[in-house]
């Protein structure tokens, strides 16, 4: 008797490791004929989209439902503006005051070289651009609409870097999914954003909303809007998911790892 290997997508049938082609990563099932992606199938079993269910509405977001859906996002409450300030502060008042005793300098003998004039010159830029940052965060909103034809990304009043509008069609939208990544570090310890992402039917990935601090907050932007637009939530390579390792990166990743798996089960016989 062919050993079981997974359960069909289909049916829940099991499948044994006879009808499973590892290297072209298909596999079919016996008992209804579906034919599925085997690195697919070992992704669904462990999948679960219980944390994004049942989630309260977070503060800072207004969600509007009607014949269209609208979602207002006030970023001074759902990002570390205080974080940033910080960082506007020292960037910015230090080395002006600085630049403001050295100027007065200038024409005495032995006085402070170009030098230093560039680089406190620099690091008030950079802090310009961090109070600059800070003022987008207290002050704009975003907002997310959608419709039965497209999906609109818009950020009000202020439009910086990374503050772009964005419109798609509703036939170009694929799968939502959420990314943690390392925004900054404190005290030797990495501070964690997260981003709501897009997959598009042509398979490339957008970041429509970075910078939220808490997970919670993508999670219920991409339920909300996969439940209006009568999306399926399927599982996503890179995805994060609280308590559990992160997915393999890629198709060929999810392939070597069911190889490795099939290959271990194979030889225990």
């Amino acid at each position: 008797m062919a050993q079981t290997f997974v359960h069909c997508p289909s049916c829940s049938a099991p499948v044994g490791e006879d009808k499973i082609n590892i290297a072209a990563d298909v596999a079919q099932c016996e008992a209804c004929g579906h034919l599925f992606r085997v690195s697919e199938a070992l992704a669904k079993t462990t999948f679960s989209n219980a944390h994004k269910m049942n989630l309260l509405m977070p503060a800072g977001i207004t969600v509007t439902p009607g014949l269209q859906l609208d979602i207002a996002l006030r970023w001074r409450k759902l990002s570390r503006v205080a974080f940033y300030g910080v960082f506007a502060l020292a960037f910015t008042f230090m080395p002006g005051f600085m630049l403001f005793l050295m100027s007065s300098s200038v024409g005495e003998i032995n006085g402070p070289p170009f030098f230093a004039f560039a680089l406190l010159g620099l690091f008030l830029m950079i802090g310009l651009g961090f109070t600059y940052y800070v003022i987008t965060l207290l002050l704009n909103t975003t907002h997310l609409t959608a419709t039965s034809f497209e999906l609109i990304l818009s950020h009000r009043p202020i439009q910086f870097i990374g503050w772009k509008p964005q419109t798609f069609k509703r036939s170009e939208l694929s799968q939502f999914f959420v990314t943690q990544y390392e925004e900054g570090k404190s005290n030797n310890r990495p501070i964690y954003a997260f981003a709501l992402n897009l997959i598009l039917q042509d398979g490339k990935e957008v970041t429509l909303i970075k910078g939220l601090r808490k997970a919670e907050v993508a999670f219920y932007l991409e339920h909300q809007l996969e439940q209006y637009l009568q999306m399926e939530d399927r599982p996503v390579a890179g995805e994060f998911i609280p308590g559990q390792t992160l997915r393999p990166q890629s198709l060929k990743e999810a392939i070597t790892v069911a190889k490795a798996l099939f290959d271990s089960r194979k030889n225990k016989v």
